[in-house]
C-alpha cells in the first residue's frame, strides 16, 4: 500500500499537481522550508542491498522536517539516505546551495540529482553538524563530486541548477548508532 502511494504522488508530481512550483528568477528559490507544505521526500537505506540501517522523514507543516533513524555497519550495511521528489528547474542563475540545519555532530552529504545523469549517480558535498546547534551552511556547486555507489565519478559533468531534478540527505559515516537531522530549509542561492 505505501509503495501505491508514492508512486501514485510521483505521477501526480510529474504532471505538476503536487510541489512547491516554479523556482523564480528571485534572489533566491526554497527547495524545502518548514513553514510550507511541500512534496513528499522517500528514505533509501542499505536495506536495498541487505544492510539494516533504518530512517524516516518526518514533514510536519510548520515545523522543522526530521530525518532520524538507526547506521548499522552489519551485512555490508553502513548508510541512509532520503531524497525529495522532483524539484521544477531553475533559470540557472544561481550557484549555491543554502542548507539551514540542527544536526547531531554527525558529518552528513547533502545530494543533488541531475536530470542528465543515469539513475543511482548523484552528486555528494558533506557537512558537519555540530550537536543541537542550528547551522547554516553554504554549498557551492563546485563543492559537489559525483559519486554512483560511493565511487567516484570523474566524468561526470558539473552540476548546474539548469538538470536539477531532487535533493536529499546521506548518512554514510561509518559510525553506526542513532543519528537525527532536523532540516529546517534547502534554498538555491546566487
Amino acid at each position: 500500500m505505501r509503495n501505491a502511494i508514492q508512486w501514485l504522488a510521483l505521477i501526480l508530481m510529474s504532471v505538476g499537481c503536487l510541489g512547491a512550483g516554479p523556482l523564480t528568477g528571485a534572489n533566491d528559490a526554497p527547495i524545502y522550508h518548514s513553514s510550507q507544505p511541500g512534496s513528499p521526500w522517500w528514505t533509501i537505506n542499505d536495506t536495498v542491498m541487505g544492510g539494516r540501517s533504518q530512517s524516516t522523514w518526518l514533514q510536519p507543516v510548520g515545523k522543522p522536517a526530521v530525518f532520524e533513524g538507526l547506521l548499522s555497519l552489519e551485512n555490508n550495511g553502513g548508510f541512509t539516505s532520503v531524497r525529495s521528489g522532483p524539484i521544477p528547474a531553475t533559470d540557472g542563475q544561481f550557484s549555491s546551495f543554502q542548507v539551514t540545519v540542527r544536526g547531531d555532530g554527525r558529518t552528513y552529504q547533502f545530494i543533488a540529482r541531475s536530470r542528465r545523469l543515469r539513475q543511482g549517480i548523484n552528486y555528494q558535498a558533506g557537512f558537519a553538524t555540530q550537536a543541537n546547534t542550528l547551522t547554516t551552511v553554504k554549498l557551492p556547486l563546485s563543492a559537489f563530486q559525483a559519486r554512483w555507489r560511493g565511487r567516484d565519478i570523474d566524468d561526470a559533468p558539473p552540476l548546474s541548477f539548469d538538470d536539477l531534478h531532487s535533493v536529499g540527505f546521506l548518512l554514510a559515516d561509518k559510525r553506526p548508532g542513532p543519528f537525527r537531522l532536523e532540516v529546517h530549509e534547502v534554498k538555491a542561492i546566487p
